[in-house]
């Protein structure tokens, strides 16, 4: 899901997190940019809570022989764990890189094709060279892992074509070079978003985050059968309860996450139909509105009422067979479900980055049973 905005590292993104501690009001913590804002009456759990619980952990490994062989019998699972969360990082990696190339090179270059190669535009062309230059190596960074598939870097070689297709452009003040790097660019943004998008929240799936809490439960209870470091269990107990939160959390955006695209795709699909002839509209609109209508009609958040009142305006003005207003009211609709299908993307993307905060800890874990 792309929007017209860049990520700002310091964006606020507030991520509902109920079930946990009581406090008198809401409490807001900070960690890697995001904001997790839990409702009054809930204490916010973090991923730099979760790790910091699993570093105690790892200290009591280190300190009490009995502890290791609690832990020791749980190395697979954590293994596991550890390598998901991996995977899982390096495809967030390859949707903020791709998100960048997006906001920091397509876009501006596409604005300055008018005015090259004016020296204002030159000067700014270079700028973006330099921004796509430091995506490439990021992005080389990326795939020398080898933890996602060959098939999904794939588009590092023709950005790296695109920009040397933009340094031959300022070379040699070469309209042409320019003309094919953003072709290439907008070749790459209209395919491998989406992908790398879809792999994202397949590898958050695969985390199998019960699993590792199961066997976290397991090793709390022979904690309190060995009566070791009190604060040190306390951080892990406490790191353990964020992590099942933020395992309820995930499951309940993935799934969000799942039926909100559905929807976006279609919508998409009508909209590329119904630009000279509402006829697909027309015919689909039902079978979309029992689709999409579950996911707002029993919310009262502004959002969702605003999407309620375009759904019914539509209802009326096909009704009415009023064309003006059928357009008017489905681009209304339209503009309302992608923009909370884009926040709902924020969420899911955000509690990932949370997510992979407990991928050293755990690491930590294995180097020091093993």
């Amino acid at each position: 899901m792309q929007s017209d905005e860049p990520t700002d590292p310091t964006k606020q993104v507030n991520i509902e997190v109920g079930n946990l501690t009581a406090s008198d009001s809401a409490t807001v913590n900070i960690a890697g940019g995001n904001i997790i804002q839990a409702a009054a009456g809930a204490t916010v759990i973090i991923g730099a809570q979760a790790g910091a619980g699993l570093l105690a952990l790892n200290d009591l490994v280190q300190l009490s022989p009995e502890v290791r062989a609690a832990v020791g019998t749980f190395a697979a699972d954590f293994k596991a764990a550890t390598s998901q969360v991996d995977v899982m990082g390096d495809y967030k990696d390859l949707h903020d890189l791709l998100h960048q190339t997006q906001f920091y090179c397509y876009m501006p270059i596409l604005r300055e094709m008018t005015r090259f190669p004016d020296d204002s535009s030159l000067e700014l062309l270079e700028d973006y060279e330099r921004s796509m230059r430091d995506i490439l190596v990021k992005l080389g960074d990326v795939g020398s892992r080898q933890r996602v598939a060959e098939t999904d870097t794939a588009f590092i070689t023709e950005l790296d074509q695109a920009h040397t297709d933009l340094k031959s452009a300022l070379d040699d003040s070469n309209a042409n070079a320019l003309n094919n790097c953003i072709r290439r660019l907008k070749r790459i943004l209209s395919k491998y978003p989406v992908i790398i998008d879809t792999r994202l929240n397949g590898s958050a799936r695969a985390l199998r985050m019960d699993a590792l809490i199961a066997a976290l439960m397991e090793i709390q209870k022979d904690l309190t059968a060995l009566k070791v470091d009190a604060d040190k269990v306390e951080k892990f107990i406490d790191g353990l309860c964020m992590l099942q939160s933020m395992d309820e959390k995930l499951t309940v955006l993935l799934a969000d996450h799942e039926k909100w695209q559905s929807v976006d795709i279609e919508l998409r699909r009508i909209e590329s139909l119904s630009d000279q002839d509402l006829s697909e509209l027309e015919f689909s609109w039902p079978d979309v509105k029992a689709q999409a209508s579950p996911l707002y009609e029993n919310c009262t958040d502004v959002w969702a009422v605003s999407i309620q009142g375009y759904a019914n305006q539509l209802d009326q003005f096909l009704s009415a067979n009023n064309i003006p207003k059928i357009r008017q009211a489905f681009r209304n609709f339209v503009h309302e479900t992608a923009s909370h299908f884009f926040q709902v993307d924020i969420n899911l993307k955000s509690l990932c980055s949370e997510l992979r905060q407990i991928g050293d800890p755990l690491s930590s874990i294995i180097r020091s049973i093993e």
